[in-house]
Protein backbone atom coordinates (compact mmCIF):
# COMPACT_ATOMS: atom_id res chain seq x y z
CA UNK A 1 0.00 0.00 0.00
CA UNK A 2 1.52 3.40 -1.00
CA UNK A 3 2.68 5.53 1.91
CA UNK A 4 1.19 8.99 2.37
CA UNK A 5 3.84 11.64 1.53
CA UNK A 6 5.60 12.93 4.62
CA UNK A 7 4.60 16.59 4.10
CA UNK A 8 0.92 15.73 3.73
CA UNK A 9 0.91 13.39 6.72
CA UNK A 10 2.74 15.99 8.81
CA UNK A 11 0.20 18.65 7.77
CA UNK A 12 -2.71 16.45 8.85
CA UNK A 13 -0.99 15.68 12.15
CA UNK A 14 -0.14 19.32 12.87
CA UNK A 15 -3.69 20.43 12.12
CA UNK A 16 -5.18 17.76 14.36
CA UNK A 17 -2.88 18.69 17.24
CA UNK A 18 -3.70 22.39 16.83
CA UNK A 19 -7.42 21.56 16.77
CA UNK A 20 -7.15 19.60 20.01
CA UNK A 21 -5.31 22.47 21.66
CA UNK A 22 -7.85 25.01 20.40
CA UNK A 23 -10.81 22.97 21.67
CA UNK A 24 -9.85 20.85 24.72
CA UNK A 25 -13.48 19.76 25.17
CA UNK A 26 -13.52 18.28 21.68
CA UNK A 27 -10.16 16.66 22.42
CA UNK A 28 -11.67 14.91 25.45
CA UNK A 29 -14.63 13.75 23.36
CA UNK A 30 -12.18 12.33 20.80
CA UNK A 31 -10.28 10.40 23.46
CA UNK A 32 -7.29 12.78 23.59
CA UNK A 33 -6.87 13.37 27.32
CA UNK A 34 -3.82 15.66 27.24
CA UNK A 35 -5.97 18.71 27.97
CA UNK A 36 -8.58 17.31 30.35
CA UNK A 37 -7.83 20.05 32.87
CA UNK A 38 -8.59 22.86 30.42
CA UNK A 39 -11.54 24.75 29.00
CA UNK A 40 -11.40 26.35 25.55
CA UNK A 41 -10.49 30.02 25.22
CA UNK A 42 -13.15 31.74 23.14
CA UNK A 43 -12.46 35.46 23.00
CA UNK A 44 -12.49 37.38 19.74
CA UNK A 45 -8.68 37.29 19.78
CA UNK A 46 -8.70 33.50 20.19
CA UNK A 47 -10.91 33.05 17.14
CA UNK A 48 -8.75 35.46 15.16
CA UNK A 49 -5.69 33.42 16.09
CA UNK A 50 -7.42 30.18 15.10
CA UNK A 51 -8.40 31.69 11.76
CA UNK A 52 -4.78 32.69 11.16
CA UNK A 53 -3.66 29.13 11.94
CA UNK A 54 -6.20 27.68 9.52
CA UNK A 55 -5.01 29.98 6.75
CA UNK A 56 -1.42 28.85 7.35
CA UNK A 57 -2.52 25.22 7.08
CA UNK A 58 -4.26 26.07 3.80
CA UNK A 59 -1.08 27.68 2.48
CA UNK A 60 0.92 24.59 3.38
CA UNK A 61 -1.62 22.41 1.59
CA UNK A 62 -1.40 24.56 -1.55
CA UNK A 63 2.34 23.94 -1.68
CA UNK A 64 1.81 20.17 -1.96
CA UNK A 65 1.40 18.99 -5.55
CA UNK A 66 -1.98 17.22 -5.67
CA UNK A 67 -1.35 15.71 -9.10
CA UNK A 68 1.52 13.61 -7.79
CA UNK A 69 -0.52 11.94 -5.05
CA UNK A 70 -2.06 8.48 -5.04
CA UNK A 71 -5.85 8.28 -5.40
CA UNK A 72 -6.48 7.82 -1.66
CA UNK A 73 -4.22 10.75 -0.79
CA UNK A 74 -5.89 12.94 -3.41
CA UNK A 75 -9.23 12.18 -1.75
CA UNK A 76 -7.81 13.14 1.66
CA UNK A 77 -6.25 16.24 0.11
CA UNK A 78 -9.59 17.33 -1.37
CA UNK A 79 -11.52 16.62 1.81
CA UNK A 80 -8.99 18.49 3.92
CA UNK A 81 -9.06 21.46 1.53
CA UNK A 82 -12.84 21.59 1.67
CA UNK A 83 -12.86 21.33 5.46
CA UNK A 84 -10.36 24.18 5.79
CA UNK A 85 -12.14 26.39 3.25
CA UNK A 86 -15.48 25.80 4.96
CA UNK A 87 -14.24 26.69 8.43
CA UNK A 88 -12.27 29.70 7.19
CA UNK A 89 -15.39 31.01 5.44
CA UNK A 90 -17.58 30.36 8.50
CA UNK A 91 -15.19 32.25 10.75
CA UNK A 92 -15.40 35.12 8.28
CA UNK A 93 -19.13 35.34 8.99
CA UNK A 94 -18.39 35.58 12.74
CA UNK A 95 -21.04 32.96 13.52
CA UNK A 96 -19.18 32.25 16.78
CA UNK A 97 -20.56 35.56 18.05
CA UNK A 98 -23.88 33.78 18.40
CA UNK A 99 -22.82 30.89 20.67
CA UNK A 100 -26.35 30.24 21.91
CA UNK A 101 -29.67 30.09 20.05
CA UNK A 102 -33.08 28.42 20.15
CA UNK A 103 -31.47 25.36 18.53
CA UNK A 104 -28.76 24.84 21.14
CA UNK A 105 -25.51 26.32 22.35
CA UNK A 106 -22.19 25.81 24.05
CA UNK A 107 -23.88 25.22 27.42
CA UNK A 108 -25.78 22.04 26.53
CA UNK A 109 -22.58 20.00 26.44
CA UNK A 110 -21.77 20.24 30.14
CA UNK A 111 -24.38 17.87 31.66
CA UNK A 112 -22.70 15.02 29.75
CA UNK A 113 -19.11 16.12 30.28
CA UNK A 114 -18.57 13.64 33.08
CA UNK A 115 -19.55 10.80 30.75
CA UNK A 116 -16.65 11.65 28.44
CA UNK A 117 -14.06 12.20 31.17
CA UNK A 118 -11.95 9.42 32.68
CA UNK A 119 -12.02 8.91 36.45
CA UNK A 120 -9.43 6.16 36.89
CA UNK A 121 -6.80 8.03 38.88
CA UNK A 122 -6.52 10.85 41.40
CA UNK A 123 -5.10 13.02 38.62
CA UNK A 124 -8.24 12.45 36.54
CA UNK A 125 -10.30 13.94 39.36
CA UNK A 126 -7.88 16.84 39.72
CA UNK A 127 -8.15 17.50 35.98
CA UNK A 128 -11.93 17.47 36.10
CA UNK A 129 -12.04 19.88 39.06
CA UNK A 130 -9.57 22.18 37.31
CA UNK A 131 -11.76 22.18 34.23
CA UNK A 132 -14.84 23.02 36.31
CA UNK A 133 -12.95 25.97 37.76
CA UNK A 134 -12.67 27.34 34.22
CA UNK A 135 -16.39 27.24 33.44
CA UNK A 136 -17.08 30.74 34.80
CA UNK A 137 -14.37 32.21 32.58
CA UNK A 138 -15.66 30.20 29.62
CA UNK A 139 -19.21 31.49 30.11
CA UNK A 140 -17.98 35.05 30.59
CA UNK A 141 -16.14 34.85 27.28
CA UNK A 142 -19.28 33.56 25.55
CA UNK A 143 -21.25 36.47 26.98
CA UNK A 144 -18.56 38.81 25.69
CA UNK A 145 -18.90 37.34 22.20
CA UNK A 146 -22.67 37.80 22.26
CA UNK A 147 -22.30 41.41 23.36
CA UNK A 148 -19.83 42.02 20.56
CA UNK A 149 -22.24 40.42 18.12
CA UNK A 150 -25.01 42.75 19.24
CA UNK A 151 -22.73 45.74 18.76
CA UNK A 152 -21.56 44.71 15.29
CA UNK A 153 -24.87 43.25 14.10
CA UNK A 154 -23.31 39.87 13.32
CA UNK A 155 -26.14 37.80 14.82
CA UNK A 156 -28.47 39.62 12.41
CA UNK A 157 -26.24 38.97 9.41
CA UNK A 158 -26.01 35.32 10.43
CA UNK A 159 -29.79 35.09 10.68
CA UNK A 160 -30.34 36.72 7.30
CA UNK A 161 -27.88 34.56 5.41
CA UNK A 162 -30.92 32.78 3.98
CA UNK A 163 -31.89 36.01 2.25
CA UNK A 164 -28.54 36.17 0.49
CA UNK A 165 -28.88 32.54 -0.60
CA UNK A 166 -32.41 33.07 -1.89
CA UNK A 167 -31.40 36.17 -3.84
CA UNK A 168 -28.38 34.38 -5.35
CA UNK A 169 -30.67 31.52 -6.41
CA UNK A 170 -32.56 34.02 -8.56
CA UNK A 171 -29.40 35.70 -9.82
CA UNK A 172 -29.94 38.76 -7.64
CA UNK A 173 -28.55 40.40 -4.51
CA UNK A 174 -30.21 40.56 -1.11
CA UNK A 175 -30.94 44.27 -1.61
CA UNK A 176 -33.02 43.40 -4.68
CA UNK A 177 -35.58 41.43 -2.66
CA UNK A 178 -38.90 43.23 -2.33
CA UNK A 179 -42.01 42.26 -0.45
CA UNK A 180 -43.55 42.02 2.99
CA UNK A 181 -41.46 40.85 5.94
CA UNK A 182 -43.19 38.38 8.25
CA UNK A 183 -41.61 37.37 11.54
CA UNK A 184 -41.34 33.64 12.27
CA UNK A 185 -41.06 30.58 10.03
CA UNK A 186 -44.51 29.27 10.90
CA UNK A 187 -46.28 32.54 10.13
CA UNK A 188 -44.35 32.91 6.91
CA UNK A 189 -45.36 29.48 5.63
CA UNK A 190 -49.00 30.13 6.52
CA UNK A 191 -48.98 33.52 4.79
CA UNK A 192 -47.62 32.00 1.57
CA UNK A 193 -50.13 29.14 1.76
CA UNK A 194 -52.99 31.65 1.79
CA UNK A 195 -51.69 33.65 -1.19
CA UNK A 196 -51.62 31.66 -4.47
CA UNK A 197 -49.00 33.96 -6.05
CA UNK A 198 -46.80 34.41 -2.98
CA UNK A 199 -43.21 33.18 -2.85
CA UNK A 200 -40.68 33.12 -0.01
CA UNK A 201 -37.69 31.38 1.50
CA UNK A 202 -38.23 29.37 4.66
CA UNK A 203 -36.95 26.54 6.83
CA UNK A 204 -37.69 23.17 5.19
CA UNK A 205 -39.20 21.95 8.48
CA UNK A 206 -42.17 24.25 7.81
CA UNK A 207 -42.46 23.45 4.10
CA UNK A 208 -42.82 19.67 4.43
CA UNK A 209 -45.26 17.52 6.38
CA UNK A 210 -43.19 15.34 8.76
CA UNK A 211 -45.67 12.45 8.46
CA UNK A 212 -46.04 12.28 4.69
CA UNK A 213 -42.63 13.82 3.87
CA UNK A 214 -44.43 15.78 1.16
CA UNK A 215 -44.90 19.56 0.86
CA UNK A 216 -47.54 20.99 3.17
CA UNK A 217 -50.92 21.28 1.46
CA UNK A 218 -51.09 24.58 -0.39
CA UNK A 219 -47.30 24.96 -0.70
CA UNK A 220 -45.00 24.21 -3.63
CA UNK A 221 -41.27 23.83 -3.05
CA UNK A 222 -38.93 25.32 -5.68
Amino acid sequence: MPKTPTKLAKLFSDHWDAWMRFDPLFATACGDHRFNDQMPHTTEADFADWLAQLKKFRTRLDKIARAGLEAADRLNYDYFARMLDSEIAELGFHAYRLPISKAGGFHVFFPDLHLLSPFDTAQDYENYLSRLDGIRRYFDEAIGLMRLGLQTGDPASFATFAAETWAAYMGKKQEDLKGVGIYGDTGLAEAVRREPLAVCYNNVNYAFDPKTLKPVAGLSVL
